[in-house]
This record gives C-alpha cells, sequence and structure tokens, in this order.
C-alpha cells in the first residue's frame, strides 16, 4: 500500500481511538459489577465452558498460566468464580461460575453490547459485515507475521503465548 498524505499514521490513530473509546465506556459500565475490563475475556470463557481448567483457559484466551491464575483469584475473591478440585487430576483445579455471576450476566452483556450499538449506529447490516470483514484481515495481517512485534518492556505485542 502507497502511503498518501500519511493515512496509515491516521489508520493507527483512528483505531486507538475508537478502542480508547470503547474500553473508557466498558469499564465505567463493568466496573459498577466490580469487574475489570481484561476480567472479561475469562468471564465470557467461563459462562460458556463452566467447569474449565486454568490451562484450557489459558491456551483458549492465548494468555499465560500465572495470568490466569491472577484473574481466577481476583474474581474468585469478588464472588463471580469458583475453583474446585479437579476430580479426575487432584493436582489440578477446575474453574466454575458462580450463582452471582450467572445471574449477573445478561446484565453485563448488555452493558457492553450497547457499546456495539452506538458504535455502529447508522450502518446497515451489509456495512457492518463488510467493516468486520475489513478488521478481520488487518488482525489476519499482522497474525501473518512469523516473528512477534514487540512492545514495551520487551513483552509480545500480539497475545500469542510465548513457548
Amino acid at each position: 500500500m502507497e502511503q498518501k498524505n500519511g493515512s496509515e499514521i491516521h489508520l493507527q490513530k483512528r483505531l486507538l481511538n475508537i478502542v480508547r473509546t470503547i474500553h473508557t465506556r466498558g469499564f465505567q459500565k463493568i466496573s459498577e459489577y466490580g469487574i475489570h475490563p481484561g476480567q472479561m475475556e475469562l468471564i465470557g470463557y467461563i459462562s460458556l465452558h463452566d467447569g474449565a481448567r486454568p490451562v484450557e483457559i489459558g491456551k483458549a484466551l492465548h494468555v499465560k498460566p500465572s495470568t490466569v491464575s491472577v484473574s481466577v483469584k481476583r474474581l474468585e475473591k469478588s464472588g463471580f468464580l469458583e475453583t474446585r478440585p479437579d476430580g479426575k487430576d487432584q493436582r489440578s483445579i477446575r474453574v466454575y461460575a458462580t450463582e452471582r455471576l450467572k445471574q449477573m450476566k445478561g446484565q453485563i452483556w448488555n452493558e457492553l453490547l450497547e457499546n456495539e450499538e452506538i458504535a455502529l449506529r447508522g450502518f446497515s447490516q451489509k456495512e457492518c459485515e463488510e467493516l468486520l470483514g475489513y478488521l478481520k484481515r488487518i488482525q489476519d495481517n499482522f497474525e501473518s507475521i512469523s516473528k512477534p512485534l514487540t512492545i514495551c518492556c520487551g513483552k509480545p505485542a500480539n497475545r500469542k503465548e510465548e513457548e
């Protein structure tokens, strides 16, 4: 792609502003429930895979086991998750949604879906599908790079777990 008047920089700036706005609004909405935005992916995963082991969660979310452990402990302390020993392997635990999370899940997701409705207001169904397709192609372009990009402190920019 040929650079035209710094359009690539404008793309980055525009995407960062959108992500920042969505993140800020989402944080404002879910912080009322005592949930950090970074914990939403874990909550979503457990909602679909109740009783998952931490190693499964880490692989699915492309995060380190220590990240899963810290998040599970915080969500357990907040009363959203509980851990129990694995019946087949006493060295391992399984993570379950509590009744509190099950009861609040609908409210939490509705709060977050409001962001999508606002972001896509005025778009036709076809335009929404095209936009998601374009964003997926951008993501695929970065994921196709064999060497992970690095950001501050030498941590990987893509969320692939380091082997």
